[in-house]
Formats: structure tokens, sequence, C-alpha cells
């Protein structure tokens, strides 16, 4: 697997952050977080310190842990992020989200190995969390092993139909394998979801441009840079049109 180079940092970048499963498109712009359960004493999960201060989200629930976590991680403040979580799970050490929520963020900080631990636990206990999947998936590809990356994300798509970030992912891998038909129907998926989300775009342009497909890929690398926020990808985008046109 994984014949073909991606020409394209958006592939399998899509990692979505939060637990909860609660619809069939899921949230997917965002990024799922989650990491590793602590079985012995209280250690910070930064290696920098002990524990031994009162933990103050103690009264939370879960869901609540996991917002404030959120919080910490959105303004930077990752350390602070993961050591909510921990103290959470060494609390409530059962609870999926809170560790697929750790596993995530450990994944967005390239820890793989410890989120991969997080991630796996975390399926085990909910093993029908298609978000969860996504983000193993995203695991098991850095450790190249395409095959249960690819598993994951069929049986996210099996449980949540309409999920972006699994067919996202999934075509990604698809046009790696240079099964680009497969790989251009997840990504017709993704922006029949979710029309408004650039990445789709940019990757269905390259798939049509590998099946020879030059006014569709042309038409999408447009929408793509119609819809980017991102100056470096529109640059790119830009750069690709004009060696199709050589």
């Amino acid at each position: 697997m994984l014949k073909r180079s991606i020409p394209l940092c958006l592939a399998l970048s899509l990692i979505v952050i939060g637990c909860s499963d609660n619809s069939q498109s899921g949230p997917e712009s965002r990024q799922y977080t989650k990491a590793q359960a602590v079985e012995t004493a209280p250690t910070s999960v930064s290696g920098n310190q002990i524990q031994t201060e009162p933990n103050p989200h103690t009264a939370l629930s879960a869901e609540q842990q996991i917002s404030v976590a959120m919080q910490h991680a959105e303004n930077g403040r990752m350390e602070q992020a993961l050591d909510v979580l921990t103290r959470a799970i060494i609390t409530t050490p059962d609870d999926a989200d809170l560790i697929g929520t750790r596993g995530s963020l450990l994944l967005t900080q390239d820890r793989v190995f410890d989120a991969l631990v997080d991630l796996e636990k975390a399926v085990t206990l909910a093993p029908e969390n298609a978000l969860l999947l996504v983000n193993r998936s995203q695991a098991y590809r850095k450790f190249n092993r395409y095959q249960e990356a690819m598993a994951d994300l069929d049986m996210a798509i099996t449980l949540s139909p309409k999920l972006v970030p699994a067919h996202f992912n999934r075509g990604t891998l698809l046009y790696a394998d240079a099964r680009y038909k497969e790989a251009l129907a997840d990504f017709d998926v993704c922006i029949e979801a979710a029309p408004g989300n650039a990445g789709p775009y940019f990757n269905r342009a390259i798939t049509r441009d590998a099946l020879d497909d030059q006014a569709g890929a042309t038409i999408d690398m447009n929408k793509f840079i119609e819809l980017a926020d991102n100056p470096e990808w529109i640059k790119v985008a830009q750069e690709t049109m004009a060696a199709w046109a050589k």
C-alpha cells in the first residue's frame, strides 16, 4: 500500500478533537484528542513534576474536564491540557472520552506511541465511537500500519456514513495507493456534506488530475483557492495549477 506519494500536506492531517460521536456528520473541521492512561502514581504527563497539590477540577464531570483541557490547548497551554486530562483519568480510569481526548492531543504533538496507547484503550472501551477510530487510524498511519489504519476508517464509515474526517482520510489513503476512483468517491462525500471546507477540494483536484480530468481538477483547485485562508496553501494550489498548464 501507499505506492504513490501524496503531493499535499492536507493529506491525513485531519484529527478530530472531542470524543463524543453524537451525530452522523461529526465535527469535520475540528481535531480529536486523547492519550495515555496513568496506571501508577499521579505523575505529570509533562514529566516535569509530581502532582501533589489537590486537583482543582475534581467536582467537574468528564465532559467539563475535557472542556477545560481544550481551552488550555486552544490557548497553547498543551501541558496544562494534558495534565487536566491525566488527573481526570486517574479518578475515572475507564472513561473512553477522557482517554481518547488525551490520546488525540498527544497525536497533535507527534507523541505517537503514547497517543496510540490511549487511543487503543479508548477504542476498546468504546468500539462504536467513530471519531476514536478516525484518530486511531492516524496513529496507525504514523507507524506505517496502513492496513490497520484503513480498517479503522472503513469501520468508522460503517458506523457513521457521513463522517467527513473518515472519508477525507480514507480518500487520501486510497489516493496514495493509486485507487483514484475510490478516493474520488470519498472526496465527493466530503464536499457534499461540508461544501464550505477547503481541504477536500484540493484533494479532489489532484485526484481528478490523476484521472486525467483536467477541467474538473482546475474547477476544484480554483474553489480551494476561493475558500482557503492559508496563504501558503493558496500558493501551493496556484503553483500546482501552473504546473498543470505546462
